[in-house]
C-alpha cells in the first residue's frame, strides 16, 4: 500500500500544482480507504474465525446432546424392561397369593369336616361306652335296675381293671 502511495506521489511531481494537490489528496484518500478496507477485512476475518470456532463448539455441544439423548434412551429402555419384569413378578406374587388363599380355604373346609367328624366320633364313642357298660352289666350279672356294680361290688372302672378280671 505504501508503495502505491509513493508511486502516486512520484507521478504527481510531474503534474502541475493544482493537479498535484488533487492527485495527492486522492492518493491520501485512496490510502486511507485502503487502510480502512484492510482493517475491515481483518475484522471480518477475525469474526469469521470466531464464527468458525463457535460453529465447532456448537457442533461439539450438539454431539454431546445427541450422545446424552442416546444414553437417556438406553436408560429409558432399561427402566421399561425393569418395569415389565417387576409387573411380571407382581403378577406371579398375586397368583401365588390366590393359590395360598385357595389352599387356606380348603384347609379350613377340611378342618370343619374334621371337627364335624370328631363330633360324630365323640357321639359314637359315647354310644359305644353305653354298649360296653350294658355288656359289662350283662357279663357281671347286674340288672338294669341295680346300682351298676359287679356282683362282688367291685365293678371295673377302666380297661386295666377289666383286663385284670379276665
Amino acid at each position: 500500500m505504501t508503495q502505491n502511495v509513493n508511486k502516486i506521489k512520484m507521478l504527481s511531481l510531474l503534474l502541475p500544482l493544482p493537479l498535484k494537490a488533487i492527485t495527492c489528496n486522492m492518493a491520501m484518500r485512496a490510502a486511507e480507504a485502503s487502510s480502512n478496507t484492510a482493517e475491515l477485512i481483518e475484522g471480518i476475518v477475525s469474526r469469521i474465525k470466531e464464527s468458525v470456532q463457535l460453529v465447532a463448539k456448537t457442533n461439539n455441544d450438539f454431539a454431546e446432546v445427541a450422545d446424552s439423548t442416546s444414553k437417556v434412551s438406553v436408560l429409558m429402555k432399561e427402566v421399561s424392561n425393569a418395569t415389565v419384569q417387576q409387573s411380571d413378578g407382581i403378577a406371579q406374587i398375586n397368583k401365588a397369593l390366590l393359590e395360598m388363599d385357595t389352599m387356606v380355604q380348603n384347609i379350613a373346609a377340611s378342618a370343619e369336616e374334621s371337627a364335624s367328624a370328631s363330633g360324630q366320633m365323640s357321639a359314637q364313642t359315647d354310644q359305644m361306652k353305653e354298649v360296653v357298660d350294658d355288656m359289662s352289666i350283662m357279663i357281671y350279672g347286674q340288672t338294669a335296675s341295680s346300682d351298676r356294680q359287679s356282683p362282688s361290688g367291685n365293678r371295673p372302672k377302666n380297661r386295666d381293671q377289666m383286663a385284670l378280671l379276665q
